[in-house]
């Protein structure tokens, strides 16, 4: 069965499979995203040519029962909890968890009650029913973080540690390195990557689709440099314990480019240094599951 939850901006979590709200029929935020698609016509060709598309927001449905409660009160606490997690300005988040365990997300902003007011007393019959009226200004749902660490090749240890000459040299190694560097999304669109350095570095470079993202500064041991790509952030911070400090503009490069979705990824890494560079980033897909 698959499993549906909500998590309100407040931080408390929903099951709508299990109560005590309850998912209702006709909920229409599972399905495929629509969109704004741009064309072409000339004269000199027939028909038209596609030339690119925009994702619209996402608006549906979320219809729930909420109760039975026991007694008046019980309701009345339980009816209080559930409306505070519908703000307009505060987003939930509606998860969707497959049979098969994958998981997506979905941010939503309340919008309406569908007018769910009732000339009845809903506290003498301890439920209520509301055809919630949502949006999600971010269409897309968003499946668990993929990623890779890549490091330049340390010299090789012996695992056992053992004198010359006993068993085999066994030697431990790291999984990715600058010269085996690619990565896959699963998704069905391409995404925005972060890109997390962690020192000791002097430089460093990540190149998608030609385009790169470098620095030439010293993410010093016990540092971290975090560039997020995503064009509602498209900043680098140095974050040293709990200060943060912006070095945008001290980047020799920021030619943002998504991690195209499909097969593996042919990535260009160069690090100097015996740090590490991380490249994350949340897969994107048109529907639930």
């Amino acid at each position: 069965m698959i499993g549906v939850t909500w998590t309100g901006w407040d931080g408390s979590h929903w099951d709508l499979r299990k109560g005590p709200v309850y998912m209702q029929p006709g909920v229409d935020l599972f399905s495929m995203l629509t969109g704004d698609e741009f064309v072409r016509q000339t004269a000199l060709t027939d028909g038209q040519r596609f030339s690119g598309w925009r994702a619209e927001p996402r608006a549906g449905l979320l219809p729930v029962l909420i109760g039975r409660s026991q007694t008046e009160l019980e309701w009345l606490a339980l009816d209080r909890a559930w409306w505070r997690t519908m703000r307009i300005d505060r987003p939930g988040t509606l998860t969707v968890t497959a049979p098969d365990g994958s998981v997506r997300r979905l941010k939503l902003r309340f919008v309406n009650d569908g007018g769910s007011g009732s000339i009845l007393d809903p506290s003498q019959r301890r439920l209520t029913t509301a055809p919630i009226k949502m949006v999600a200004d971010d269409p897309w749902w968003v499946g668990d973080s993929f990623g890779k660490v890549f490091r330049n090749g340390g010299v090789p240890v012996n695992f056992f540690g053992g004198e010359a000459g006993v068993g085999s040299p066994y030697i431990i190694g790291a999984s990715s390195t600058t010269a085996t560097a690619t990565i896959t999304n699963p998704g069905d669109d391409g995404t925005w990557p972060v890109y997390t350095i962690d020192g000791p570095v002097t430089s460093f470079s990540a190149m998608i689709d030609g385009r790169e993202v470098a620095g030439d500064f010293t993410v010093a041991a016990g540092q971290q440099l975090r560039v997020d790509t995503s064009p509602q952030q498209q900043v680098a911070y140095l974050i040293d314990g709990e200060t943060q400090t912006n070095v945008t503009r001290q980047m020799r490069e920021l030619q943002f480019a998504k991690v195209p979705d499909g097969t593996a990824v042919a990535l260009s890494i160069q690090i100097s240094g015996t740090g590490s560079l991380t490249i994350t980033a949340e897969p994107n897909y048109y529907k639930a599951w």
